[in-house]
């Protein structure tokens, strides 16, 4: 969204954060921030012996699909996101079917998380989540926009990252999407950033960050306005479209928030069980 776009639909207490909200700040490559928040990539030993990082296959592709892959590689390189690779290391890339239609590009990382030493640090526990917000009257929810891509792979270990495709080898600046540990390593970091505010007035799941309010709207929207600024200072921007603010009634993770009436699972989630 344009900047105009984003005066027009965000709130009037917002009008401060509207770069936040901006796609073109949202595509922007983020910094390095140190070993803490940088992803890095752990090996386990074999035999006493580092593994050597996995050389996967090229898979066949249909036209469209090359289509598709031309134009993400472009736009990525565009962004800052990959840059081109001489490493000894690459995995394999394919497509998947979004739900809505069209093509998602994925790296084939199953081989490297195979090899790579797991991050344990745990995502929140959903029913104890939940069990903090039955009280509230407000809520507001926010959706940090390609969460994963707001950190850096630690600097030295990019080469590991590397995939092959038809127009050559690439290798991640950015944390891609299903890199093992990848969750575990934003967790960690909107945890901090948010570190005062959690299990008070907010939650986070990921990239699904919800404020809740017990009392008055006025009351609800000094803690956004809390949260929403400590978001920016960390970096992480918002998808406007996927937020909600200032509501009674709202959907997270699954569930069915409501003012007065408390918690509920969400009726389209159980007809998909059904189904």
């Amino acid at each position: 969204m344009t900047v105009q776009e984003v005066k027009a639909a965000l709130p009037a207490y917002l009008q401060l954060y509207v770069k936040l909200f901006v796609l073109e700040e949202g595509n922007k490559l983020p910094p390095h921030r140190g070993p803490t928040v940088d992803h890095t990539i752990e090996l386990n030993e074999v035999d006493g012996k580092t593994p050597e990082v996995p050389y996967g296959p090229l898979y066949a592709m249909s036209r469209d699909e090359l289509l598709v892959l031309r134009r993400t590689l472009l736009d990525l390189l565009e962004k800052g996101f990959i840059r081109a690779s001489n490493s000894p290391a690459a995995s394999p890339v394919l497509f998947v079917q979004k739900p809505g239609g069209g093509l998602r590009f994925c790296v084939d990382y199953r081989a490297l998380n195979a090899l790579t030493k797991k991050d344990r640090y745990p995502l929140p526990l959903i029913k104890e989540t939940l069990n903090m917000i039955g009280r509230a009257t407000w809520y507001t929810k926010l959706d940090v926009t390609a969460a994963f891509h707001k950190i850096r792979i630690a600097e030295g270990q990019e080469w590991i990252t590397a995939f092959r495709t038809r127009f050559g080898s690439y290798e991640w600046l950015v944390t891609p999407f299903r890199l093992a540990n990848a969750p575990s390593t934003f967790q960690r970091y909107i945890n901090w950033a948010l570190r005062e505010f959690l299990d008070d007035f907010a939650l986070a799941y990921l990239d699904d960050v919800l404020i809740f309010t017990e009392g008055s709207l006025h009351k609800h929207h000094e803690h956004v306005q809390q949260v929403i600024k400590r978001l920016q200072e960390a970096g992480l921007n918002l998808e406007l479209s996927k937020c909600e603010f200032d509501v009674q009634r709202t959907k997270y993770l699954g569930f069915i928030l409501e003012a007065g009436k408390g918690i509920s699972i969400d009726p389209e989630k159980v007809q998909a069980i059904r189904e």
